[in-house]
Parts: structure tokens; sequence; C-alpha cells
């Protein structure tokens, strides 16, 4: 177990144990209350148990069935064993504690309620247990097909567009009934009727002498835990002999009249290739759509509170997730990379070739969404904006994402290694992420100050020059990204596919060859955490200030927090929309200066040998 496993593992629980701890206190409250509040708590334990293995790489650090097909036994068997063994977590000693809960509520209520109480927490941990299994096993059973894949992404990339937009959810909920007027009738009755709740109606059944109806639940409860093990165990079944699901459907390369149109040269080769992969990789597919979905929904939610602001930009949001997710092309293909190793002088049609697919596949959809987002929101002043800006993007999006690839890459598994979940085989791409929106933001900067000048002129020339300018600073990211990139895989190419098999070159090291090792400079951790603030956070105030600035042009307000600038009492919003850009110019110059400090304070790579003799005790090795 590494540390950052250990620190991850531990912070969980902590967390856990005060989430635990905190429902135990509901159901020391007045009955009335608790009741209700107990039922949407449980319900929300059972939300956890079933999201939270997908987000946080289901079977990760799990024994997998794969590890026991040569032990002789039976699917249900086996289904048992494991069942067992995932007892036996952090996560279930913390949800066991959290279920306790229904045992204090119902011995508030007497000996019998607390009788029932005490066999309704076992059956309602193993529910949710085998709940989230047979989830991460449904996934697999629905990845093998693109529209699965699909369908797979759309309700993650809700749940993060949900989080990202938090300030909305709040505006709508502070108009809601829930706060406002207290519970629906509809939402009590519902809660008991999900499986997380039969637990407190049994309880409730008890107490009020209802012993039919608190022994129809209990059994009803045991029935549920006896069908998910059956399930999870044919699906185990499906799973150890290849029956997963039924591979995804083809079509001939005749029936796409792009493919056939392709050049007969290497760039017209790698071209087909990426085109053909993207829809049969299920992970590429989960990751565009994913950005898809997210792009959609983050653009628009803010329609629950009446504002339309956001449509106009859900092209771009496409972009700039698209090209993040699609920062590790390389990584994807894994050790095949030395398929185009060892091809000389492949390298820069490879590169130009991803670039181009990835443009045919994301563009179009793009420029669609920009449309009807401008479209929705009636405001025709935007079109400077959104189509310079846009075209911004999509070229840093396609020279970063092929930069990322071969400077930063993310260890994946090889095709026919990976796991049904696609968290644990994508990596962390939250950096990638993070990154790439801040080179969107830094790169449509110029084309928002000059469209801004123009329209505050009122000239209609100034104000569509932001497209040429977006277009020329999209096509040189590209160009010069992507020339970047190829020449690193020239010159780096064995230590990328080295990182990518995930190998340690000290371990092919001749007998008494000196080991190789990186000295940490002194403040090292310090600097690299000030230097992924400062790029990955820097976008933050300049989004903030250009967007102001745009509504303040377009004579507007907003309710969301991005845009605070414009609520301010004149002459202020402005002169702070400025501040906020400046801001973000200053975090970012910080990054930058943070990281060259840090790239000439690195020492140089000293050599130890097997006997652990110093560095200063060993001839420096002859170029």
């Amino acid at each position: 177990m590494t540390a950052g496993h250990a620190a991850e593992m531990t912070l969980g629980a902590v967390l856990g144990l005060l989430t635990a701890s905190g429902t135990i206190m509901v159901a020391v409250n007045d009955a009335a209350i608790s009741a209700d509040v107990l039922a949407a708590v449980f319900a929300g334990w059972a939300l956890g148990w079933v999201l939270g293995p997908l987000f946080a790489g289901g079977e990760k650090n799990d024994l997998r069935p794969e590890h026991l097909t040569r032990v002789p036994m039976t699917s249900r068997t086996m289904a048992s064993g494991l069942f067992g063994v995932s007892l036996f977590s952090i996560g279930a000693a913390v949800t066991l504690l959290a279920l306790l809960a229904l045992v204090v509520f119902g011995a508030r209520l007497g000996p019998g309620p607390a009788l029932v109480a005490v066999v309704a927490v076992p059956a309602m941990l193993a529910t949710l247990v085998l709940c989230s299994r047979i989830t991460v096993a449904l996934v697999g059973e629905t990845m093998r097909s693109r529209l699965g894949a699909a369908m797979i992404a759309m309700p993650w990339a809700v749940i993060v567009a949900c989080a990202s937009n938090i300030g909305i959810l709040l505006v709508v909920l502070g108009q809601s009934q829930l706060l406002r007027g207290g519970w629906p009738a509809w939402l009590p009755i519902t809660l008991r009727v999900l499986p997380s709740g039969w637990g407190i109606a049994a309880v409730e059944a008890a107490s009020r002498s209802d012993w039919l109806v608190a022994g129809g639940a209990l059994v009803a409860l045991i029935a549920l835990v006896g069908g998910l093990l059956a399930l999870w165990s044919r699906l185990l079944h499906r799973r150890i002999t290849g029956a997963l699901g039924t591979p995804a459907v083809r079509p001939k390369a005749s029936t796409r009249p792009l493919l056939g149109r392709l050049p007969s040269t290497r760039l017209g080769a790698v071209i087909g290739k990426e085109l053909r992969t993207w829809p049969r990789d299920m992970l590429r597919t989960y990751f565009w759509f994913f950005a898809l979905w997210f792009s959609i929904a983050y653009t628009a939610l803010p329609l629950l509170a009446g504002v339309t602001a956001y449509l106009p930009w859900a092209g771009i949001a496409l972009v700039v997730i698209a090209a993040a997710c699609s920062a590790n092309l390389y990584s994807a293909d894994g050790s095949a990379l030395w398929l185009t190793l060892m091809t000389p002088g492949v390298e820069r049609a490879d590169v130009r070739g991803r670039q181009t697919a990835w443009l045919l596949v994301t563009v179009p959809v793009a420029v669609a969404l920009t449309v009807i987002g401008v479209l929705i929101n009636g405001q025709s002043r935007l079109w400077p904006w959104t189509l310079g800006i846009l075209a911004s993007s999509i070229g840093t999006g396609a020279g970063l994402l092929a930069l990322l690839s071969v400077m930063v890459p993310i260890r994946m598994p090889d095709a026919h290694r990976r796991s049904a979940n696609p968290a644990t085989d994508s990596g962390n791409l939250t950096g990638l992420v993070w990154t790439m929106i801040g080179a969107s933001v830094a790169a449509a900067l110029p084309v928002a100050a000059l469209v801004l000048v123009g329209t505050l002129r009122d000239d209609p020339l100034l104000r569509w020059s932001g497209l040429p300018l977006g277009l020329a600073i999209g096509g040189l990211c590209m160009w010069l990204f992507g020339r970047l990139a190829y020449r690193r895989l020239e010159t780096n190419g064995p230590e990328l596919l080295e990182k990518l098999r995930g190998g340690n070159p000290n371990l092919r090291l001749r007998p008494g060859e000196p080991k190789v090792v990186l000295v940490e400079p002194s403040g090292g951790t310090g600097m690299r955490l000030t230097v992924s603030l400062c790029l990955g956070g820097g976008w933050v105030p300049m989004a903030s200030g250009v967007i102001s600035l745009i509504l303040i042009s377009q004579g507007g307000t907003s309710q969301t927090l991005w845009t605070f600038a414009t609520r301010l009492p004149e002459p202020l919003p402005v002169p702070v929309a400025i501040l906020l850009i400046g801001l973000s110019v200053l975090i970012y110059a910080t990054g930058v200066r943070t990281l060259l400090t840090l790239r000439r304070r690195r020492r140089e790579p000293t050599r130890i040998s097997p006997s652990g003799a110093p560095a200063g005790q060993l001839p420096r090795p002859r170029s």
C-alpha cells in the first residue's frame, strides 16, 4: 500500500466516522422529526454506495473474480466469498456504525422496535454492499457497446455538472417548497418505499404493534439480499466466462464516405486509424460523451433559475472538456506505442493525424451547440464573442492534448487488460482538466479584449475581428504545441513507452552498475503545490472578470457568483472586473516563476552504487 493510498483511506475513514456520528445524532432527536430525516439520510448512504465506487474507481483495490478463475468453485460460491470479503472493509464498518442509528431510533420506541431494528441493520448493510457490487458489474455489461458507454457517461456528467454549478442549485433550492414549506407530502412515502427505508418502515410498524407489516418488511429485506446475491453470481459467471454483453456492431469502412476519401499517405492512414478507433474504443467513447453531457448539463442547469446566459458557451465547454479527456491518447495505446516507434519518421504524421481526427470528431458538434445556444439565448451580439473564443479554444485544445499526451502521460492498462469500470482505467484526469481550462482561458483573453473594445466603440468591424484573431491564435497553438509534441516523441519515445509500461529502468541494471535517483530540492513539495494551485486555479478570476465585462457591455446582470462584479454599485463593476483579470495574470506569473525556480534548483540525477556508496565517490559516467 502506497503512502498516498493510505492517506486517502485515512481521510475517507475520518469523514465517514463524522458522517456516521451525524446519522446517529439524527436518531437521538425527536421521533416525529427523525423518522423522515433518518429515511432521507439512509437514502443518501445508499446513493453513496451506488455511486461512490464508480467515482473512486471501484474494484481498484479489491480481489477481482479473474483472480479466482483457476479455483474449482461455482459462481454462487465465488459470489458468496467475495461478498463476505466486502463486508470486512472500512466502508462497511463505517456504514454499519451509521445504520446503528436505526437501533437507537427503535430503542426510543420500545423493546419490540429495537429488536426489529437489530434484525434489519445487517440486512440493510448487505443490501447496500450488494447494490454497490452489482452497479459496478452492470457498468461492465453496459460499457461493451457504444450506446452503453454513452448512457453510462450521462449520469456522471450530470452529477459533476451539478456539483460544478452548485450556486444555481442553491438558488433553485431556496425557491423550492422543501425549504419554504417543509417536506412535500409525497417525499416521506417515497423514502419508505425505497429499499433503504424498509428498515425504518418495519420499526415504525413495530411501534404501532403492526407485526404483520413489520415482519413483511424484514422478510422483504432478507429476500432482497438473496435476490441481489443471485444476480451478482449470475453477473460474475458471465464475467469470468467472457460472456459480458454483446460487442458493438462495427460498420464497414465502405459505409463511411470520409474514410474512403482520405489520402493514401502516412497522415491519411493515421487519420483513418483514429476515426475507426474513436467509436470502437469504449473508454474514448465514454469520455467524449461525458464531455458532451457535461457541457449540455452545465449550460442548461441555469435554466431552472430562468438564466439563459450559459447556453451560448456550451460548445466551448465541450471543446475544453473533450480536449482534457483526450489528453491521454498515447496512454490509451499503452504498450502498442512501440509500433509507432519502430516506424522511422512517422512521429510527425502520427501527431498531426491524431489532432485532425479529434477535430473531425469534436468540432462539428461544438459548432452546432454554439449556434443553437446563441439562437435560444436570442442575443445576436454574442456571435463575435462565442465564435472567436470557440476558434481559439479549438486550436488550443487540439495542440495541448497532443503535447500533454507525450509530456505528462497517465499510465493506463492496455485495451485487453482493462476492467469494466472507466474510473479504474482512466487514471486521474483532474490536473489535465484544470490545465486545459487555464490554457483555454489564457488563449481566449486577447480575443475577448479585442471584441470588448469593438463593443465599447460600437465598431462592427473591430468586434468581428475577434473571429480571425481566434482562428490565428488557435492555429498557432495547434501548430506549435503539435510540433513540440512530435519533436518530443522523436527524442523521448522510448522513455514514454517505458512510462506507459510502468517499468523501472533500475530493475534492468547490470551487476555493479549504479542506480539513478533524483534528489528532491529543498522546498520542492511546497513549490510543486504552488505551481499546481496557480496554474490550475488562475483561470477562475480571469473567467469571472471576462464574463462580467461581457455582461456589462451588453447592459445585463446575472444571478450567478461568477459575475458578482455586475451587481456592485457604480462605478465599481468595470474596475473590479479589470482587477480580477489582473489578479489572474499575477497568479499565472507566480506559477510560472515558481516553476522556473523549481527547474533551476532541481539537482542532477545522482548515481548510487548497489552498496549504497555516496554519489561523490562514484566517477561521473562518460557521455
